[in-house]
């Protein structure tokens, strides 16, 4: 009657306090006065039927000395059960970890049978009695134990049983959920990325009569951005000084298509930029921004990427000056996809949250726990 043991079995239960057969009950911690308190609350009620049962139909006592006799034996016998069960129980539990179930739940029974009866000398002591009371009283008692132990067992080992199955779906659906998401981020990067190359390579294919030399520029970022791009690609984390690089080749070759209609600023702590966060997280984001925002625009606009620490959690934004968003509008895909990456990757502690600051830019900002 101790509280859980830790143990290689995970169904490995027999030794929990009968009371842990009861839904609400195991939700609470698994400590030492609560099994203390669990114990009391068990010797109580046993307590009680005992008197009812024992008075009843007739009795050579009142009842209120009944009952203060079945307390004294339900909480002798309940507390012996305990400190037995809480001595012994660790031991036979690592001994006979590899032994069938079946095994360690007879030593189990042998143990609480074991205390019953230290119970019965300690309550007969004190109250003078001995083992003088009929032997019909011992056995129903022992029997009572053997039947309550037995169906303890069984009743945590099923729960165990059911519990280890739901997490284990848990886990497969969290799994599926967190591959599915990354292949719709993959689809959407091979959806974006060949209309960002078409687009890029007309740019440059149209500059080199007029202006090789920024032909040539636009060339050599673009190249760069590949050569991010597909590194990015091949892991599912990187640094964010490698995603920042990733976001700048990307803002330099639109800055080179759109001139001055485009400026950007990336603005980051020193101390931040080692943290790694999961890869291709700001690259869509940005695009979002330029496409939705800026290109719009007849003045074009600025793109502003930061991060910052706040408390336990990193918060990457990106925010422009754009034409803006418009209230309860459709999202995006790609902020769609982050947003769904995000939960299954780190459930509520992730956070997208697109808003509109005081100064009318639109923010898009990514908070994540604080990487190591």
């Amino acid at each position: 009657m101790t509280a859980p043991i830790p143990s290689q079995d995970p169904t490995d239960r027999e030794f929990d306090h009968p009371l842990r057969a009861i839904p609400w009950v195991r939700k609470l911690p698994a400590t030492f006065w609560t099994g203390i308190l669990l114990t009391a609350m068990l010797a109580v009620v046993c307590g009680f039927v005992f008197a009812v049962v024992g008075h009843f139909p007739t009795s050579a006592v009142g009842f209120g000395e009944q009952l203060r006799i079945s307390m004294c034996y339900s909480f002798a016998i309940g507390y012996s059960i305990h400190l037995v069960s809480r001595i012994f129980g660790p031991i036979t539990r690592v001994r006979l970890r590899k032994r069938p179930y079946f095994v360690r739940l007879i030593v189990n029974v042998a143990l609480w049978i074991g205390g019953t009866m230290m119970g019965f000398g300690i309550a007969g002591t004190v109250l003078d009695h001995g083992f003088r009371q009929p032997d019909y009283t011992i056995l129903s008692v022992l029997a009572g134990t053997v039947v309550l132990s037995i169906i303890t067992g069984l009743a945590l080992r099923q729960q165990a049983f059911r519990e280890i199955l739901a997490e284990r779906e848990k886990a497969e659906r969290s799994e599926v959920q967190r591959t599915l998401a990354l292949s719709r981020l993959r689809l959407l990067q091979a959806q974006i990325e060949p209309h960002f190359l078409f687009n890029t390579l007309a740019n440059v294919s149209s500059l080199i009569d007029v202006d090789a030399k920024r032909a040539r520029v636009m060339l050599d970022q673009f190249t760069l951005l590949l050569r991010a791009l597909l590194d990015q690609t091949r892991q599912n984390t990187t640094t964010l000084r490698k995603e920042l690089q990733v976001a700048e080749a990307y803002l330099s070759v639109l800055k080179i298509r759109m001139g001055e209609r485009l400026s950007y600023r990336i603005e980051v702590p020193p101390e931040l930029a080692g943290k790694e966060i999961p890869a291709m997280l700001l690259q869509p984001i940005v695009e979002n921004a330029v496409k939705h925002g800026i290109e719009p625009r007849m003045n074009g606009g600025m793109v502003c990427v930061t991060a910052a620490a706040e408390g336990n959690q990193l918060v990457l934004a990106v925010k422009d000056n754009g034409v803006g968003f418009v209230p309860n509008s459709v999202e995006s895909v790609g902020l769609g996809a982050i947003r769904e990456r995000l939960t299954v990757q780190f459930g509520e502690t992730a956070k997208l949250e697109v808003s509109r600051t005081e100064d009318q830019w639109t923010q898009v900002a990514i908070r994540i726990p604080m990487p190591a």
